[in-house]
């Protein structure tokens, strides 16, 4: 009977690889599905409110389990729930291809949130238990980060190619060889026993249940009316399970976030900052999508390639973000992104019907520096602060508050579309709310992330210069 290796005998390359076919999947389903939209639509007769749906029933599931599966990989082990969140991701993206209506496809999109929920903080786990030693953990967060980035750059691009060539359906079936590749790969890493956690399951269920009828509510308002009996139903739901989570985790020993973590100021810091990263990019990936098509009546494909400067500027921030925080310090390199993409949505308030093509991509870039030059170093502050036992619970709180974020984004940003007088109107509403957003987030974020006496600020900025090889 074969033993599993070591865990400082497993190479980081190995780590990397079995990971970043997780975070490019889960990645690529939040963007691959944007520029698919309109055929979607066509295809099922969907209103704007499917269409949300069809984003947010994916990241709605996903962020709403993730605290679950962060609390499941430490009591279970990183790399068992790795393997059974990326088994059912792989399901769900077979049945989305496949599904015949627009409720089927929603519930298959669910399923693959499921699994992604499983996958995400099991995979930051996994780099954790694989890569001791801190510099090279830290360059294997970026590159896995960056993982994530190349699949962002890849998702409207395989999507125009895909729906405009195949149909939209095959946008799920690419996913099909990263994951078997995903699988196959994880056999080479070590087996890790778990921590044994207690698990608060009457926490967890109602966090989802206030998480999805909020959602609901604000996706519902645009379709139905605030006074509507669904929207009204949604908020009410929302309160009451929002109450009673509150009443219940004050008298647990143990609970969802524990107490030690949410009155942590760089947790909250950073739980902060990747929720308003997540608001605002995704928010305005889904909005653009419609921008481009319904409005300036380019292809799918096309549409999709208008997409790539944003895409690979993020990719190259995420490459390149190390130089910068070992100049520059960690704190001030994740403040100065949140400044620099408020900047891009500044450049999106002007936005019209008429004006040339390139001036909303050039728009984008900006916004694409800023997240990619934000978002590795506050995910390296995050996993580098907390005790082994905790990365799985620390990880899943992170990403779930960034997926919340990009629920949020699509959600609000969507329900401008009806709210705001079209397309158009709702870029420039959404702009200006996501510049104050930005801007409120960096202010805060000067004392949130000052580093404590305990945290070595340089060695972490040295550690988190990327590999140049």
């Amino acid at each position: 009977m074969s033993t599993s290796p070591p865990i400082r005998q497993v190479s980081m390359a190995r780590a990397v690889v079995v990971t970043c076919c997780a975070i490019f999947l889960i990645t690529l389903d939040v963007t691959i599905v944007n520029v698919s939209l309109p055929a979607i639509g066509r295809t099922f007769d969907a209103n704007t409110s499917e269409l949300q749906w069809v984003v947010d029933a994916y990241t709605l599931v996903f962020a709403s389990l993730m605290l679950s599966s962060g609390s499941l990989t430490d009591r279970l082990g990183s790399r068992r729930v790795f393997a059974a969140g990326l088994t059912i991701f792989l399901i769900g993206s077979i049945l989305c291809g496949l599904s015949p209506t627009v409720i089927a496809l929603l519930v298959s999109r669910a399923i693959q949130g499921v699994g992604a929920a499983a996958a995400l903080p099991a995979s930051l786990s996994l780099l954790r238990e694989c890569v001791e030693d801190p510099q090279e953990r830290a360059r294997a967060i970026a590159l896995w980060a960056a993982g994530g980035t190349i699949s962002l750059a890849a998702g409207p691009i395989l999507s125009g190619v895909l729906t405009s060539s195949l149909g939209w359906q095959t946008i799920f079936f690419v996913n099909i060889p990263f994951a078997l590749l995903g699988l196959w790969g994880l056999r080479s890493l070590p087996r890790s026993t778990g921590h044994y956690a207690k698990f608060d399951v009457s926490g967890q269920i109602l966090a989802v249940i206030a998480l999805a009828s909020l959602t609901f509510a604000i996706i519902e308002v645009g379709e139905t009316g605030v006074s509507s009996p669904q929207v009204l139903t949604g908020i009410a739901v929302f309160v009451v399970s929002a109450f009673w989570f509150l009443y219940v985790e004050r008298r647990k020993e143990t609970v969802v976030v524990p107490v030690d973590l949410a009155s942590d100021r760089i947790f909250l810091g950073c739980l902060g900052v990747g929720t308003i990263l997540n608001i605002t990019n995704f928010g305005i990936l889904f909005i653009l999508a419609l921008y481009f098509q319904d409005v300036r009546h380019t292809s799918a494909l096309t549409a999709g390639m208008l997409f790539v400067p944003m895409m690979v500027t993020i990719g190259l921030g995420n490459l390149n973000v190390g130089r910068v925080t070992k100049r520059f310090g960690t704190r001030a390199t994740i403040v100065a992104g949140l400044f620099i993409e408020a900047i891009g949505f500044a450049m999106f308030i002007a936005t019209s019907s008429t004006e040339p093509l390139w001036v909303p991509v050039l728009s984008t870039i900006p916004v694409a520096i800023g997240v990619g030059i934000a978002a590795p170093p506050m995910m390296a502050t995050l996993v580098g602060g907390v005790p082994p036992e905790r990365v799985g619970l620390a990880s899943g709180a992170l990403n779930s508050s960034r997926q919340m974020g990009s629920v949020m984004g699509v959600a609000i940003f969507g329900l401008l579309i009806t709210t705001a007088g079209g397309v158009v109107n709702a870029i420039r509403f959404a702009s200006v709310m996501s510049v104050i957003l930005l801007v409120v987030m960096a202010i805060l974020a000067i004392p949130m992330l000052r580093p404590t006496e305990k945290q070595n600020e340089p060695l972490m900025q040295r550690a988190e210069e990327p590999a140049q090889s």
